[in-house]
């Protein structure tokens, strides 16, 4: 199992050297997936033994505002800092509001074991006239230069927001595009996938919306919005989705393709049968979906009188991977969870699968960024539980700045915003242990006001008993939110 994706909204190209990207903090070349090199002390993918891809779609760039960013960090201790000037892909005056960066995935796509690169541009949606698009960017020895780099432009207009979420599932991506209208339903979202062929060539193959499901419309739903690869295809949650008469109870739909490209469609809420719990206003339901939907996030559950505490909702596979079968629901005033829940706190905003700290036992990570820490309102959290309800290995534990991440934690940082996991070395088989990512983006650097939410990122690896925090690797800037997006 892959467990190599993350996070709520969530895999570059070669020419002559000289067009090697910006910001190569370290100018060796790339090694291939899972290639030990000597990893500079540096960088922060130090020994995380795969790539780490961070999106800064908030960056404002020379000629256009939020243009956006990619931070690539190579296991050979390279970093790169990536932008679609850089990449030759637009003009020097051109992508105001593209939000490059917005959604971004690694994946192996044309088979020759270097990092390739899927990058989602959805643009503004406040603005709403940018045509959105995803850029398909292959891996070499050089790392990710200008060689072969596509641009999928949106198949649809300006607004649709094409490339909010991406997702690689084998040779399938899939592309959310949350602002897309259909029959009048205005946002009503739409999910696109293509097919990769050997060469990581993408061609449509076509397109799935609530409609096309049998399913009726709703205006603002998003479908699309959030994506988490799954065996077979994909997991959409939609947490805007009424159930019933509960506005924004939210729901997930498992979006399985047959070798025919026939789409089937697993749709499940808290009204479902098995699923405990019952569907109810603003819940959200499938706000942050792990990988195969193992775990879904639900930030809006309150428990008890305590409103937006949070919750996960915990599934399994039956009938051979062919079915979601619901598990427990747990708050963090579940058995097993450690903490408490409080008003705000949002558990389940984030929340990715790995081996994090036990050999051979798969944990969830659930990000609470609202949880208050003394006089710190909203500093955040995350919470490492077994995957399984039972008996947990490794004693679970709660991670916050000053405690299992490095740091203070004050007012709005946010931690846990996003979360990710980097798969570890798999032929290590028992011994193999993944790194943890953790954003907060909205720490603060300094007391300046320039310092203000620039972001940060911390890596925790059980393993080494390291943790490691960095920012953006071309220079702090305010309002950065740098940690809101991961690929790995």
């Amino acid at each position: 199992m892959n467990f190599s994706s993350s996070g709520r909204r969530a895999a570059i190209a070669l020419a002559a050297p000289s067009l090697l990207l910006a910001c190569a903090v370290n100018s060796s070349a790339a090694t291939r997936l899972g290639a030990d090199a000597g990893v500079a002390a540096t960088s922060p993918a130090l020994r995380t033994f795969r790539p780490i891809a961070v999106g800064v779609p908030n960056l404002d760039l020379i000629g256009n505002n939020e243009g956006g960013a990619v931070d690539l960090y190579l296991t050979d201790g390279s970093i790169q800092v990536l932008t679609e000037q850089k990449l030759g892909l637009i003009g020097e005056d051109e992508g105001t509001f593209d939000r490059f960066g917005s959604a971004v995935t690694l994946a192996d796509l044309n088979g020759d074991a270097y990092p390739d690169l899927v990058v989602g541009a959805p643009g503004n949606p406040v603005d709403g006239s940018t045509p959105g698009h995803v850029d398909v960017l292959l891996g070499s020895a050089l790392g990710i230069t200008d060689q072969g780099a596509t641009t999928l432009p949106s198949p649809a207009k300006p607004g649709d927001e094409f490339g909010a979420s991406v997702a690689v599932s084998g040779s399938t991506l899939w592309i959310g595009a949350p602002g897309t209208d259909s029959a009048g339903a205005a946002n009503s979202g739409a999910v696109y996938r293509y097919a990769i062929d050997a060469n990581g060539k993408a061609t449509l193959q076509g397109s799935t919306t609530e409609a096309t499901l049998g399913a009726s419309l709703q205006a603002n739903e998003r479908f699309g919005e959030v994506l988490a690869p799954a065996q077979g295809g994909v997991v959409v949650g939609v947490p805007t989705k009424n159930v019933g008469s509960a506005s924004a109870a939210g729901q997930i739909v498992r979006l399985r393709q047959s070798e025919s490209d026939a789409i089937t469609a697993e749709v499940l809420n808290q009204n479902s049968t098995g699923v405990p719990g019952t569907a109810e206003a603003g819940d959200h339901f499938g706000a942050a979906v792990s990988v195969n939907g193992y775990v879904v996030g639900v930030p809006g559950e309150d428990v008890g009188t305590l409103k937006n505490a949070g919750g996960v909702q915990n599934f399994r596979f039956g009938d051979l991977g062919q079915k979601m079968v619901p598990s427990v629901f747990q708050t963090q005033d579940s058995k097993g969870v450690p903490g408490a829940a409080e008003a705000g706190d949002q558990y389940g905003a984030a929340v990715t699968v790995g081996l994090f700290d036990c050999h051979e036992v798969f944990s969830k990570a659930v990000g609470a960024p609202g949880e208050d820490l003394g006089k710190a309102t909203n500093a955040g959290s995350v919470t490492l539980s077994n995957l399984e309800v039972g008996n947990y290995p490794c004693s679970a534990r709660v991670l916050r700045q000053g405690k299992g991440l490095p740091g203070s934690a004050e007012t709005g940082d946010a931690v846990g915003s996003a979360v990710g996991s980097v798969n570890g070395d798999s032929d290590l088989e028992e011994d193999r242990t993944d790194v943890l990512l953790v954003g907060a983006p909205g720490e603060d650097v300094g007391t300046a006001k320039a310092g203000r939410d620039v972001g940060r990122v911390t890596t925790r690896n059980a393993w080494l008993g390291t943790t490691q925090g960095f920012g953006f690797a071309g220079g702090d800037r305010q309002n950065l939110g740098y940690g809101s997006v991961f690929g790995s």
